[in-house]
């Protein structure tokens, strides 16, 4: 279980950094997006990847938080 907190922990402090990167990207600059499972990279935009970024991290603070919540519990 802590492994796996730790795991969460340093997915969401990735997460924050890549947040951080993008907000200090010029609004026209050009995002490139990694297709997962391979190596091949697509165009994307400032605001989608954001919202993905938030997203994910939305998700990864949730189920950090819940694997929180039994331990706060005992």
């Amino acid at each position: 279980m802590e492994q796996c907190k730790r795991e969460l922990q340093t997915e969401i402090n990735n997460q924050k950094v890549l947040q951080s990167e993008l907000n200090q990207l010029r609004s026209n600059a050009k995002v490139y997006r990694k297709q997962e499972n391979s190596n091949i990279f697509f165009v994307s935009s400032r605001e989608k990847e954001m919202i993905a970024c938030k997203d994910t991290l939305d998700d990864l603070v949730k189920q950090y938080n819940d694997l929180e919540k039994p331990a706060m519990e005992k």
